[in-house]
């Protein structure tokens, strides 16, 4: 399978406008065809698809696709809509915890070291002698979420 970018809204867009759902492939001795679900021609009936197709194909196979995409098509677009919407906020949230952690472990210095931290409107609060273990425990934290990248920096 190759790597086509594809575009959604151009996707989305050529799913409208077709014959409403469901298809149907009808068959008699002689003909085929497939019709939309007002009974009405989609395409077919004056020849067998037999006299068209390759030899490699399977007909009941490519029916049954040609008969389920117009349904399945849109319903997975809608999907990865929805999906993308909870991934994008997903990710909004993983930056909010990245830069929360990071605020965290800016509270030591190079050494695990507290210092004084502005707390709000000038007030400092003075912080403790070093807690290795809460030092220790926020670097391995952020080291467990990002730990591809921290190495990289």
């Amino acid at each position: 399978m190759t790597k086509q970018v594809r575009n959604w809204k151009e996707d989305m867009e050529g799913c409208q406008g077709l014959p409403p759902t469901p298809w149907q492939w009808i068959e008699t001795d002689t003909l085929e065809w497939i019709e939309d679900a007002n009974k009405k021609l989609v395409f077919g009936g004056e020849i067998s698809f037999w006299d068209w197709i390759g030899g490699n194909v399977n007909l009941e196979k490519l029916f049954r696709f040609f008969i389920t995409a117009p349904e399945a098509l849109p319903y997975w677009l809608q999907q990865y809509a929805v999906e993308k919407e909870r991934a994008d906020k997903a990710e909004a949230c993983e930056q909010k915890l990245r830069e929360a952690v990071e605020e965290l472990l800016s509270i030591f210095d190079d050494n695990g070291s507290w210092h004084m931290v502005e707390v709000e409107n000038g007030f400092s609060y003075n912080l403790s002698p070093s807690d290795e273990y809460v030092v220790s425990f926020a670097k391995k934290l952020l080291a467990s979420l990002y730990p591809k990248e921290e190495e990289a920096k």
